[in-house]
């Protein structure tokens, strides 16, 4: 880009006369296909790219506006085209908010020792549970896409900003003149690193035919973005890395700055093993991926070998959905437990008591495996669409189950469509049942002992009862 824009400050001029000021040394995020800044006004980002085909990206970005994305979701696309008549550059205006930064902040992987890096994972960047927030978004606003076929193209720690305050978790994608419906695709593209073998394989320098980009890269993308999130690694370089690099003795202890392979063909190509796939040629042994099993659910790290293990290598199609991916991060995050050393623990990894929490067991009568929600016992639970795993995507985040203790009566707030019945366990008076009919309320004496069939889904929520843990490190 320094043959493009050669000043400091930078003037540019949009196709409705508006004038936009860059500091080019203020630089966002770049990649093979330009560079972003931010403009004068922070809320606002520039993107500048060379021009290869005359008027390409204005055909790129009238067709994106002809998509109608729903405005609820992520997403910063184009506002207006840069005038660049008798310039050797394109580019355009999109809109960001100011209290933003891309979610590389969340990726450090040099430490000077293993107390730094557990200060940088709990203290200053939000911890598990944030993280976990955070992907729970990603996945989200992806599935979204993928949902009315459109590939997003292009996913890297550069493209998908995350709030700047540990307190928020909102997350925007940048860099969207990338998208496109799956049958309109006609470009490959992808950062490496966070690309699939097949589109690696296409890339520079090495060429091997033509892979356009798909709904199934994105998900391979994401896989590996959500691994470097949660664990500070690259989930295919482990302990491979070390022994190729071995010099001295010293070595297995400077996990945290170890030099890799100049030659990187056989990670791009696919032909290493994933460092949680059990293969003793490549264990995990860098930032917190030795912790993998305390830190995730089997459900979760089954979902990591699905996608970047030898079958999700070697076969696009058995990735597993987006929307698998959010439920079963959604259901990991209702399994945290937060400590009052302010670090957050999987529920499954905690051995002694201290605090209330109610298990629910919701069980699908169409042979779907059944699983476990364990929410915190407070004044309000609430059972979201994504919790239960049912529901049309767009209710995947509204409430469907409100348990509410209100004037000293603890009433269950129903927002099916249609009734649901309430079984009522009591030891020495038999059983009741109660229906609740569609948006009504019913008091009930005891959550602990409840089992609601919901009729229209066809699943049964069983409240297990309340488990007590303490936390300690």
């Amino acid at each position: 880009m320094e043959n493009i824009i050669n000043d400091k400050d930078v003037v540019f001029i949009d196709e409705k006369g508006y004038i936009h000021r860059i500091d080019i040394a203020n630089i966002v995020g770049s990649g093979a296909e330009g560079m972003v800044f931010r403009g004068e006004n922070k809320n606002i980002l520039i993107k500048i790219s060379q021009i290869k085909k005359e008027n390409d990206l204005g055909k790129k970005i009238d067709k994106i506006k002809s998509l109608n994305l729903s405005k609820d979701f992520k997403f910063t696309l184009p506002i207006t085209k840069l005038n660049s008549s008798d310039k050797n550059y394109e580019g355009y205006i999109m809109r960001m908010m100011e209290d933003m930064k891309p979610i590389s902040c969340l990726m450090r992987t040099s430490f000077e020792n293993m107390e730094e890096c557990y200060r940088y994972y709990n203290k200053e960047t939000g911890g598990l549970r944030r993280r976990l927030e955070v992907l729970k978004k990603v996945a989200y606003n992806l599935y979204y896409l993928h949902s009315k076929g459109i590939v997003y193209g292009d996913i890297s720690p550069n493209n998908i900003f995350v709030s700047k305050e540990l307190s928020h978790s909102e997350i925007w994608f940048i860099d969207c003149d990338n998208i496109d419906y799956v049958y309109d695709i006609n470009y490959t593209k992808g950062t490496e690193g966070f690309c699939s073998p097949e589109i690696r394989k296409s890339l520079t320098p090495y060429n091997m035919g033509k892979q356009k980009n798909t709904i199934e890269n994105d998900i391979y993308a994401f896989a590996n973005l959500a691994f470097n999130i949660l664990f500070l690694a690259d989930p295919f370089k482990g302990s491979i890395i070390w022994k190729e690099n071995e010099t001295s003795e010293d070595n297995e202890d400077d996990w945290w700055d170890v030099e890799e392979d100049d030659d990187n063909k056989k990670f791009d190509l696919g032909e290493v093993s994933w460092i949680g796939e059990n293969d003793e040629s490549n264990k995990p042994i860098y930032g917190l991926s030795t912790n993998m099993d305390k830190m995730i659910s089997p459900e979760l790290k089954n979902l990591f070998n699905e996608t970047l293990g030898y079958i999700g290598r070697n076969n696009p199609n058995e990735r597993p959905s987006l929307r698998i991916w959010y439920e079963e991060i959604n259901n990991l995050l209702n399994s945290l437990i937060d400590s009052d050393d302010g670090n957050f623990y999987y529920l499954n990894n905690i051995e002694n008591k201290n605090k209330n929490y109610l298990i629910f067991e919701i069980s699908y009568q169409k042979g779907k495996k059944c699983k476990k929600i364990i929410k915190k016992k407070e004044e309000i639970i609430e059972l979201k669409y994504c919790d239960l795993g049912i529901g049309k995507y767009k209710q995947k985040e509204e409430v469907y189950l409100k348990f509410n203790y209100r004037n000293n009566k603890k009433i269950i707030e129903n927002n099916a469509s249609t009734e649901i019945i309430v079984e009522q366990n009591h030891k020495l008076d038999g059983e009741e049942k109660i229906k609740i009919k569609s948006r009504d309320r019913k008091q009930v004496v005891k959550f602990e002992e409840l089992i609601i069939n919901i009729m229209e889904e066809k699943i049964k929520i069983k409240i297990m009862g309340e488990v007590i843990w303490d936390l300690k490190r």
